[in-house]
């Protein structure tokens, strides 16, 4: 790779390898990514590939449980502002196609996780929807790019009482 880097993202698209954003060695934050490419055996480093969002430090929680692959596409979910973002490869920059029906700013991405499947992306979370308790939420969409406003499906876990512990190690290992 071209930037030392750690606590970044990984992925596979397009046949190449990506990693993005993470920390470098002196503990700043990066931006780029870098994709390999198999073919030609180098490195190629992507100026700028992931926002600078403001409420992203070091010691917060890092965009790898935020980003999935759905259909050779690159998303992003930015939980700050509970928009769904897709990577557009053209002109390396990002564009909103929806925003998470649930609210999960207040745990600062604890507990939350975006993974794909199949042609879905699916949003595994808690939230504070009938405060002073939680509830564990899925909700599935299925994007795309050309979509200014996807289309959320919302399975509700109603499990109040139970241990929070036991759903936040299921959000992470899922």
């Amino acid at each position: 790779m071209n930037r030392q880097r750690c606590f970044c993202s990984g992925f596979y698209m397009d046949s190449k390898l990506y990693v993005i954003s993470g920390i470098n060695e002196n503990c700043d934050l990066l931006t780029c990514g870098e994709c390999y490419d198999f073919e030609r055996h180098v490195w190629e480093l992507i100026p700028n590939m992931i926002e600078d969002v403001p409420s992203r430090t070091v010691h917060s929680s890092q965009p790898q449980d935020f980003m999935a692959i759905v259909n050779n596409e690159l998303y992003y979910l930015d939980v700050p502002s509970r928009h769904l973002k897709v990577y557009l490869k053209h002109n390396n920059t990002w564009t909103i196609v929806g925003r998470v029906p649930v609210s999960i700013e207040l745990f600062e991405g604890w507990g939350v996780t975006l993974k794909s499947l199949g042609d879905e992306l699916v949003l595994i979370c808690r939230t504070l929807r009938n405060h002073p308790t939680f509830e564990i939420i899925m909700c599935f969409c299925t994007p795309s790019p050309e979509l200014d406003n996807v289309e959320w499906h919302v399975l509700d876990f109603n499990r109040q009482g139970r241990n929070p512990s036991i759903y936040n190690c299921c959000v992470m290992m899922a």
